[in-house]
Formats: structure tokens, sequence, C-alpha cells
């Protein structure tokens, strides 16, 4: 029928796809500093933080991270990447069939019962909420629950029905 995929072609893809996301960013993060849509926050900005991080009043502090952040257009930033990212991933997962990793490691991801592309929403359910969402507040346990389960499914796959299989011939 198919060829699960490795638990060790799985992690080798998770590295590639941190390797060209963490690229993404940062290319995405200089061009938006080169046409002034963002900045960095500057020393006296900084040392402004750091002093109120001294003063053990957290509400104070996460206030005037927020807001120095917001003078210096980081959210800006942030949300154009995460759109980017959106479209992105669901057009690589629903298109391509997989990340850039698991399209360069010979892997697929495919809709666990039919074996066909995954549905946007599957695809959006699996990235988003499975990996960026379950992953955070399992602490990545729920990328390790590929490790026990029959198929090597992940929760995020568990979530979104689908499965990562290796490619015929890859």
């Amino acid at each position: 029928m198919f060829e699960r995929a490795s638990n060790l072609s799985r992690f080798f893809a998770l590295l590639i796809d941190i390797v060209v996301f963490a690229v993404l960013r940062y290319a995405f993060s200089f061009v938006s500093k080169i046409i002034g849509l963002s900045r960095d926050l500057t020393a006296e900005e900084l040392k402004f933080i750091e002093e109120m991080a001294t003063q053990n009043n957290p509400e104070e502090l996460l206030g005037a991270t927020i807001r120095l952040q917001a003078e210096a257009g980081v959210h800006y930033e942030f949300l154009a990447f995460f759109i980017i990212n959106l479209v992105f991933i669901i057009y690589l997962v629903c298109k391509k069939g997989g990340t850039p990793g698991k399209l360069a490691m010979g892997l697929e991801i495919q809709d666990f019962q039919t074996y066909g592309r995954l549905k946007w929403w599957q695809a959006a359910l699996r990235e988003f909420v499975g990996k960026t969402f379950l992953w955070m507040i399992t602490f990545m346990i729920g990328a390790l629950v590929s490790l026990v389960t029959k198929n090597r499914r992940g929760i995020h796959d568990l979530i979104a029905s689908s499965a990562v299989r290796q490619k015929k011939g890859a």
C-alpha cells in the first residue's frame, strides 16, 4: 500500500524546514528594515527595558515591551511573515504534498484515508493547530507521539487525518 516515513527522515525534514524558515524569517526581517516597515530597538529602549525588569513589576515590563515593539514596527513584520508562511505552507502541503523539508527528503503528506493530497483545511489544521499550537502547549510531546503510534503519526497527523509517507521511488 504505502511505505511509512521513518522517524529519522521526518526528523531531518524538520531540521531542513527549521533552516528554510529561519532564512526566510531573517530575510524578511532584513527587507522590512530596509524599506522602513520596522526597525531594531535602540540602545536607550533596550536599557529602559532592562531597568523595568529590575523593578520586579511584570505587568509594567510587559506593557513597556509591547509598546516599544509596536513603535519599532515589529508587529508588522510578524504579521506579514505569518501571512506569508500561512500561504506558503498551505500551498506547498496542498499542491506539492509537503513542506520544503519533507519534499527534500522524498516524503509526502497525504490524507490518511484516501492517500490523496490534503484539503486546505486539513493542511491548516495540521500545520498551524497541530504543529504550532499543540506542539507548543505539549512541549513538543505532540511530535514525539509519532514514535509510539502504529503508523508513525504525530498528534498533528491524528487531528488532521494525515500521514507522512515515503514517496515511491524516492
